[in-house]
């Protein structure tokens, strides 16, 4: 596999564990404690002692990476599932008024 066919594969994976939790207020709560951690691992990053060594300063962008893929994810999926929403009430409505 292409590293770009298993950035998919593991984004897929992430996506269907993540369907069934959205709209779960705990789950709400661990996107919020994510959220936080990405905001401490931003000031970390740009920390002194980050900066000047290579192998932390890539550990910390790594991280960083990790935490923006499962809040996009997140983001993507619940805008898609507004989406279908908001379509299938147009489509309820449009029936209704014919």
């Amino acid at each position: 596999m292409t590293p770009r066919e298993i950035a998919a594969a593991r984004h897929a994976q992430l996506l269907s564990a993540m369907e069934p939790l959205l709209g779960d207020p705990r789950f709400d709560e661990f996107l919020k404690a994510v959220k936080e951690l990405k905001e401490q691992a931003v000031e970390l990053a740009i920390g002194h002692d980050t900066v000047k060594s290579d192998r932390a300063t890539l550990a910390s962008l790594g991280e960083i990476r990790a935490y923006v893929a499962i809040l996009d994810i997140a983001e993507n999926h619940r805008m898609q599932i507004e989406m279908e929403q908001d379509r299938r009430i147009e489509e309820h409505a449009s029936a209704h008024e014919s």
